[in-house]
C-alpha cells in the first residue's frame, strides 16, 4: 500500500489571477510528512500529489485529508478509486453536504476532524465525527525557551494592530507574511514553497521570543515549538474552533491594552501532540485508537472558546438592523463567503440566502446553484449584495459602480481577512 500527501503544487484559476504562494498550504502538507514519519512509512512507499490535480493519482494508496475543503475545488478524491481518504484534521468549507458526499464519507468514519464547526456539520448527517485539532500542531519543540536572538515576528499582522506596538519592540521587530506576493507564478515557483516553508519556520524556532499572528498555520506550529505567541484579529473564523483550547485571542481593543512587560508564556501540549500522532496513525492503519481520539474530542469540546467572527457579526447587525428575516445575495462562493453566510444564519436564522454568485465557481453551494452575478443582479435591485470575496473585490465594485449601486447602502464588501 502506497500513502499520499498533498503537497501545494500545481496551478488553479485563482493562483493564477491573485499571484501569491500560501506558505499555509506547505506547512500543513509538511504536517503529514511528519506523520508518516511518527507511523515509520518509508519515503519509497509516499506519494506526492498537486492539491489542484488529485485525478493524477494511478495507483492505490491513502490519502490524508488535513485540510478544510469545498466541493468545487478539491474534493475531487470522491471520483477517484485509487484513493483511500484518511480523513485526520479534515476540515469543511462549507456548511451542507449533497446527498453523495454523506455516503461517501460515511464508509470512513469515525471522521477525525480539526474543528469544532465541521463536526457539527457532520454530526448533523449522523456522521461519526470527533475534533483532534490540526497536523501542524505536532511540530517538535524547541530545546530553549527563547529564540537565541529574541525577536519579535509579526506575521501577516494588519497595521491597525501594530499602532499599539511600543516602539522599542517595532525598532527589532520582523514584520513579514506566510502569503507571498508575487510578479508572476508558476510550477517551478510553486514547488519552491515547501522550500521557503521549512526555512521560515526553522527561522521562527530558532530567533523567535514571541510570534504575534492571525494565520492558522503560523499561529499552530509556533505554538507547538514552544514559542510565546499572541493571536490577534478581529475575526477569527469558525476555522480557529479547536485553536482556542491552547491560547488567547486578542481584537483591537485588547490588544491596545496587552502589557508587553508580561509577555505569553509557551504553551506545553506534548500530551495532545501524542494523542494527535497516535490518534491519526490508527486511522491511518485502518484500527482507530478510540481511547485517543474520545480524549482528544473531551479535551477540545471542554475548552473556552472565542468569539468568533465579532467584528463581522456587529458589520452584519449594522446592515440589518432590526429585521428579523433579511434577504440578501451574496458574492462569493468561497471559504470567505461560506464565513459570512454561517455568521447571517447564526444571527438571522430566518433570514433567505436569495443567489449565490460568483465569476469563476460553478455547481452547487450552500443548496443553491452558483450563477453569474450580472443577471442575478440586475434581477434583484432592492436585495443587498454581501461581496465576502477579496480577489473579486475591484471587479465586484466595478460592476455595482456600473448597475447604480451605492457602496454601504446596495452592496457591502465582507471579510474575515479585513
Amino acid at each position: 500500500m502506497k500513502y499520499a500527501r498533498f503537497v501545494n503544487t500545481g496551478m488553479s484559476e485563482y493562483l493564477k489571477r491573485v499571484c501569491m504562494v500560501n506558505i499555509g498550504d506547505n506547512i500543513k502538507s509538511i504536517s503529514v510528512k511528519q506523520l508518516f514519519q511518527y507511523a515509520n512509512i518509508r519515503e519509497s512507499d509516499i506519494l506526492e500529489v498537486s492539491y489542484y490535480d488529485q485525478s493524477s493519482i494511478s495507483e492505490p494508496c491513502s490519502l490524508i485529508l488535513n485540510s478544510h475543503y469545498r466541493r468545487s475545488t478539491s474534493m475531487n478524491y470522491m471520483y477517484n478509486s485509487n484513493i483511500r481518504p484518511v480523513f485526520i484534521g479534515w476540515g469543511l468549507a462549507q456548511s451542507d453536504l449533497l446527498p453523495e458526499e454523506i455516503n461517501y464519507i460515511k464508509q470512513y468514519e469515525p471522521i477525525l476532524c480539526r474543528d469544532e464547526f465541521t463536526k457539527a456539520i457532520l454530526t448533523k448527517y449522523q456522521i461519526e465525527a470527533y475534533v483532534i485539532g490540526c497536523l501542524s500542531l505536532t511540530f517538535d519543540r524547541r530545546e530553549s525557551a527563547e529564540g537565541n536572538n529574541g525577536k519579535y515576528y509579526f506575521v501577516g499582522v494588519k497595521e491597525k494592530f501594530m499602532e499599539f506596538v511600543p516602539e522599542y519592540i517595532r525598532n527589532q521587530a520582523v514584520v513579514t507574511t506566510q502569503h507571498v506576493k508575487m510578479d508572476y507564478i508558476d510550477e517551478q515557483v510553486m514547488k519552491e514553497g515547501e522550500i521557503n516553508a521549512k526555512r521560515l519556520l526553522s527561522e521562527y524556532k530558532q530567533n523567535a521570543k514571541m510570534v504575534i499572528s492571525p494565520l492558522l498555520h503560523c499561529i499552530c506550529p509556533c505554538v507547538a515549538m514552544g514559542i510565546p505567541t499572541v493571536a490577534v484579529s478581529d475575526n477569527f473564523s469558525y476555522r480557529y474552533s479547536f485553536l482556542d483550547a491552547f491560547i488567547t485571542s486578542y481584537n483591537k481593543e485588547s490588544f491596545s491594552k496587552y502589557d508587553w512587560r508580561k509577555p505569553e508564556n509557551s504553551v506545553e501540549m506534548e500530551s495532545i501532540k501524542k494523542l494527535i500522532l497516535n490518534a491519526g496513525c490508527s486511522v491511518l492503519e485502518g484500527s482507530p485508537d478510540f481511547d485517543s481520539i474520545k480524549k482528544l474530542d473531551n479535551f477540545y469540546a471542554n475548552r473556552k472558546k472565542w468569539n468568533y467572527c465579532s467584528s463581522m457579526k456587529n458589520e452584519l447587525k449594522n446592515i440589518f438592523k432590526e429585521d428579523p428575516c433579511p434577504q440578501f445575495i451574496i458574492w462569493g462562493a468561497s471559504a470567505g463567503g461560506h464565513t459570512v453566510y454561517c455568521c447571517i444564519k447564526e444571527l438571522y436564522p430566518q433570514s433567505e440566502m436569495k443567489a449565490i454568485v460568483d465569476r469563476y465557481e460553478e455547481g452547487v453551494w450552500a443548496g443553491k446553484k452558483i450563477e453569474k452575478p450580472e443577471k442575478v443582479i440586475a434581477e434583484n435591485p432592492d436585495i443587498v449584495v454581501i461581496v465576502a470575496t477579496m480577489s473579486g473585490e475591484s471587479d465586484a465594485e466595478s460592476l455595482m459602480s456600473k448597475m447604480g449601486r451605492q457602496k454601504l447602502k446596495d452592496y457591502f464588501l465582507i471579510h474575515e481577512s479585513r
